[in-house]
């Protein structure tokens, strides 16, 4: 791979992305490495290998891993947002896989939705339909074959960092530099002059300065910015993100550059420490008696949640997990590994029910763990608005009913 080629934004920007992905197995305890057939010049088939821990639920063993560093483009008039790869380069992935008896793991990191998505492989070439089209689809463009995968064929596992977004950020694939303002909330739509508004009254509001007015001298900002992390103790944390756009927002008009990035930082560092326990090996609890469903709940969304008791002790009860989870709000694929699961690991436990005689089994959680599971994912875990905000209007619902269940 020649020099001139490396100096480019993006092949910068997937070495970025390659690494975002790394720290984002990692966490969650995969061994990562390069493939041992890596050239010296560095360039290999994949990216990676991973090992997965034991009984992880994405992942199994060893397996190979390729990452692109991607925004969507409009397909078919813009109505369908697409990842774009060359056809030939996936049926590359494909035989080499083949060859190797492994799967395949994609990964794209996605700076402008500030989401790393991942699909198998195998999972990506299942057909899916989106009202009249069919994906994956194979179009013709003037420098080849190129295959056309919908965003929703692809499951958002995870957020890269705020410190490795604006690493990703600073490297511009046009010589012109854009000053890009973005609302706090990814519903709105709002003006350059709302937004920078917004920006600094949530400044004032959550962290109680005003900038840059009140910003120290340089050598005293990272103490500045530390004595900041108090201010976050009653901020949950889908609202670190907003804090990240407001300071960013600022920083394009103000250049308070030294404090943005220390910011960043310790955004980055308050989160991973509310997300403790991460990715363990959950403990799951096997009743002897067999479980029985005693009553039938319908969620504020809709979601039906069964409860079940042990047979001859109605006083022990629990709620069927994946329900439970999409009551919620969250996506339930890989969920003993997802926000959500990572919630039932810190603050409660796994349980497996059996019925009798047959071998139906089902995993729950017990019914007084609910709350302190459902709050910890609400304000510690989830980083997205939309699904706190069902969280806490299933938290509001939850107290109504949770009499009824005694």
């Amino acid at each position: 791979m020649g020099k001139r080629f490396e100096q480019t934004p993006a092949y910068r920007k997937g070495l970025v992305g390659e690494q975002i992905v790394q720290k984002f197995l990692e966490f969650r305890g995969c061994e990562v490495r390069r493939p041992p057939d890596t050239a010296s010049t560095g360039s290999s088939h994949v990216d990676f290998v991973l090992t997965a821990p034991k009984k992880f639920s994405l992942w199994k063993g060893t397996e190979l891993v390729e990452v692109k560093t991607r925004t969507t483009l409009g397909y078919s008039y813009g109505r369908f947002p697409v990842y774009i790869l060359p056809t030939s380069q996936v049926e590359g992935y494909r035989k080499y896989a083949a060859e190797k008896n492994l799967y395949l793991n994609l990964f794209v990191v996605d700076e402008e939705r500030e989401r790393i998505f991942w699909r198998d492989l195998d999972e990506l070439e299942v057909p899916l339909h989106v009202e009249e089209k069919k994906f994956p689809v194979d179009v013709e463009q003037s420098n080849g074959l190129y295959r056309y995968y919908h965003i929703k064929q692809f499951v958002p596992v995870g957020r890269p960092g705020f410190v490795d977004l604006e690493r990703l950020r600073a490297i511009n694939l046009s010589s012109a530099e854009q000053k890009i303002f973005r609302p706090l909330k990814d519903d709105v739509e709002l003006s350059d002059e709302e937004i920078l508004a917004e920006s600094r009254d949530a400044v004032r509001k959550v962290l109680r300065v005003t900038l840059p007015d009140e910003m120290p001298s340089e050598e005293k900002i990272p103490a500045f910015v530390d004595a900041l992390r108090s201010s976050f103790r009653r901020v949950p944390t889908y609202r670190l993100r907003e804090m990240y756009h407001a300071v960013r927002n600022l920083n394009a008009v103000e250049a308070i550059g030294a404090f943005a990035e220390k910011f960043y930082a310790l955004l980055d560092d308050i989160k991973l420490a509310r997300m403790k326990s991460d990715y363990q090996t959950p403990y799951t609890f096997r009743p002897t008696a067999p479980a029985e469903k005693v009553f039938e709940l319908h969620a504020p969304n809709g979601t039906t949640v069964d409860i079940f008791a042990l047979a001859g002790d109605e006083t022990c009860l629990f709620a069927e997990m994946f329900q439970l989870a999409a009551a919620v709000g969250c996506d339930t694929r890989g969920l003993i590994h997802s926000d959500f699961g990572n919630a039932i690991k810190f603050a409660a436990r796994f349980y497996t029910l059996t019925f009798g005689t047959t071998d139906k089994k089902i995993s729950a959680v017990a019914v007084r763990d609910v709350r302190a599971i459902v709050y910890e994912f609400a304000f510690n875990r989830t980083e997205d608005a939309e699904t706190f905000n069902a969280a806490k209007k299933f938290l509001s619902w939850w107290r109504s009913v949770e009499p009824s269940l005694k």
